[in-house]
């Protein structure tokens, strides 16, 4: 039995008493074409009043003792943040503008139900901060907060800039505001630098990659951006604003290359070898309908890419090497939808294992080079296909190229070890008996793995689960293992998962959209930033065009289109060859008969041929002998 505490029976909670007041937006007086109020921001100031911003024009001062409009601010636009100083109001309009209108402080005489910070309608300074931005992404601020010193301010947007603006908080003098109430001041126009410390994700990070030996990374976001990272600074390189949402990213293993999926089936790819600066390489759709490309995988040999959808059973096969253009081998059908996908070496060929969606894992061999009819899936005679059947709820898969094993995961809190490849053909497949079991299983996360890592090397796998932990296992033996408390559990734990090249170094990505990067082995996270050091791979990428600007989704051409142009084309490319050559055979029988006709004229009487001799197509000079013998025919009747 548990001893009761000094506060009272066991397991007792403290608790306190709230008092709860109600403010209504109905409470707000608005004219009849006007649209219903909706609360934007709140900010309390020192004297029990809330500075109201909503959807109307107004800044409204609210007491909270006794729920009820004070006074209110007329403002030119409607208001999106405040801040309170010694001597201001700070407000940030939706046009982008921030003015400051001048404050009174209560008398120290005054009833407590009386006390409140007077606002002055006329604005004393102002300050364009919109057009302090680039024109593509000139916003409001969003949110402005002043540093302990009040020397600066820190400004945020909706779409993650952050920026410092130097502009010191005036304090209040009291004497110099008798002063200052007899004379009419011109609005002050400030023109200060803006200083802009980067642009952040303001949604949840859906993946996170590690970019060659170099301490960058990329990550793509809900908030439909794309960033490239120096982690040794914090600060973002490059952002992209994507025109759907980001689901899907991989880079190439020299870290000069990455590849975007979307939940609109759109894909690119982008040239990153100069991080300040993404090069749109190639563009296109790998599917008909709009489906998300949901999952890149890159080969850890630097070959292959394979691009897959859970809601379709196809998946896509692609070079991952900027010398072959980053073509297109070819495609598979499965066996049921794709859900994850993952490469091993099977009999020294490079194969696929994918997860579907009828509990089973799928094999196939892979190409090297461009299947021959890509317009049509490769057949059984190509991939040899045999399949496993796993256990229900698995959607993850990772293989272990070097010590030839692979690893299911799910939702079941477990991590299962195979040893052998799926040998079963699908036809055979019986339906009504359990799963073999793996060689292995090991505890892994309680509330379901959601995304798994594997390093170069078979060193390492590292899981992160809705728990908001990584597991990260000794890739030669899984038993030895460490777990990490990463990332709040609160919005889904950990949604993305990277390991470095090199096995040192796990990148994490909560729901709560920040970055963590642990050390896997004894060594220290450098100090200093490492950049790309491959100078054959920014060669061979620099090499390949940059695609016209990026397009909407109706006017990109899919797979099968692209396929079917390449293949006219190559046909008019055939096309062309054979009749230059034709006509080039054509030229030289042309001039050997001129060069005969000339020797014919040459000879004696008895040697000359007649020139009905030289006819190639007789059955033409035929033709044209039978219509005259017809016309003289007719003019003799």
């Amino acid at each position: 039995m548990d001893q009761e505490s000094e506060g009272g029976a066991q397991n007792f909670i403290d608790s306190w008493r709230y008092d709860i007041e109600e403010f209504n937006a109905a409470d707000i007086p608005v004219e009849d074409h006007q649209d219903p109020v909706v609360f934007r921001r709140a900010k309390w100031d020192s004297y029990n009043r809330v500075n109201l911003c909503t959807n109307l024009p107004a800044l409204f001062q609210v007491c909270s003792k006794s729920p009820r409009v004070g006074e209110t601010l007329k403002l030119h636009d409607v208001p999106v943040d405040t801040v309170l100083t010694q001597k201001h109001l700070l407000v940030s309009h939706a046009d982008g503008k921030l003015n400051w209108f001048k404050i009174e402080p209560p008398y120290d005489n005054e009833k407590e139900a009386d006390m409140h910070l007077k606002l002055f309608e006329k604005i004393e300074k102002e300050y364009n901060f919109a057009e302090r931005l680039p024109e593509d992404c000139q916003e409001p601020a969003s949110i402005i907060h002043y540093s302990r010193s009040h020397a600066k301010m820190l400004i945020g947007t909706a779409s993650g800039l952050v920026a410092a603006l130097p502009i010191a908080a005036e304090k209040s003098n009291f004497d110099d505001d008798e002063v200052d109430d007899g004379e009419e001041k011109p609005l002050q126009t400030l023109d200060d630098p803006l200083q802009e410390l980067g642009r952040f994700h303001t949604g949840a990070i859906l993946a996170i990659r590690p970019l060659g030996d170099s301490t960058q990374f990329a990550t793509i976001s809900a908030d439909h951006t794309v960033s490239v990272w120096e982690a040794t600074t914090h600060t973002v390189l490059s952002h992209i604003t994507m025109p759907v949402m980001p689901a899907s990213l991989d880079v190439s293993q020299n870290g000069t290359v990455m590849f975007v999926g979307t939940e609109a089936g759109t894909f690119r790819i982008y040239d990153i070898s100069d991080r300040s600066a993404p090069r749109i390489l190639k563009q296109m759709k790998f599917f008909e309908e709009k489906l998300p490309i949901s999952n890149i995988q890159c080969s850890l040999d630097g070959k292959l890419v394979l691009i897959s959808s859970r809601e379709s059973d196809t998946f896509f096969v692609m070079s991952q090497q900027a010398e072959d253009q980053f073509d297109i081998y070819g495609y598979v059908q499965a066996n049921g939808l794709v859900l994850s996908t993952a490469f091993e070496k099977h009999e020294g060929k490079m194969c696929s294992l994918v997860v579907l969606s009828n509990n089973l894992v799928e094999k196939h061999e892979l190409p090297v080079s461009k299947y021959e009819n890509r317009l049509e899936p490769m057949p059984d005679s190509v991939t040899n296909p045999a399949v496993r059947k796993i256990d229900s709820g698995s959607d993850l898969i990772v293989g272990n190229v070097f010590l030839k094993k692979h690893y299911v995961l799910g939702k079941d809190g477990y991590l299962k070890e195979y040893e052998h490849f799926p040998s079963d053909k699908f036809k055979k497949v019986n339906w009504n008996m359990p799963p073999v079991p793996p060689g292995r299983e090991f505890e892994s996360h309680s509330l379901g793995t959601t995304c798994v890592a594997y390093g170069g090397g078979g060193q390492c796998v590292v899981t992160g689960g809705r728990d908001g932990t990584i597991i990260i296992r000794d890739g030669g033996d899984m038993e030895q293992s460490r777990c990490i408390q990463a990332h709040s559990v609160v919005g889904g734990g950990i949604t993305a998962i990277g390991v470095n090249r090199g096995n040192t170094f796990a990148y994490t990505a909560g729901a709560d959209g920040s970055v963590c990067i642990y050390a896997i082995g004894n060594d220290s996270y450098p100090k200093q930033a490492v950049s790309l050091d491959n100078k054959n791979a920014v060669e061979a990428v620099a090499k390949v065009p940059t695609a016209p600007e990026a397009l909407p989704i109706d006017k990109l051409m899919s797979l099968r289109e692209i396929m079917i142009f390449e293949f006219n084309k190559s046909n008019e490319a055939r096309k062309d060859k054979f009749k230059k050559e034709i006509m080039g055979d054509l030229v030289k029988i042309r001039n050997k008969l001129q060069e005969l006709l000339a020797e014919n004229e040459r000879v004696t009487d008895i040697e000359r041929l007649e020139r009905d001799e030289f006819v190639i197509d007789t059955e033409k000079r035929d033709h044209f002998e039978q219509q005259g013998e017809n016309v003289c025919a007719e003019i003799r009747n």
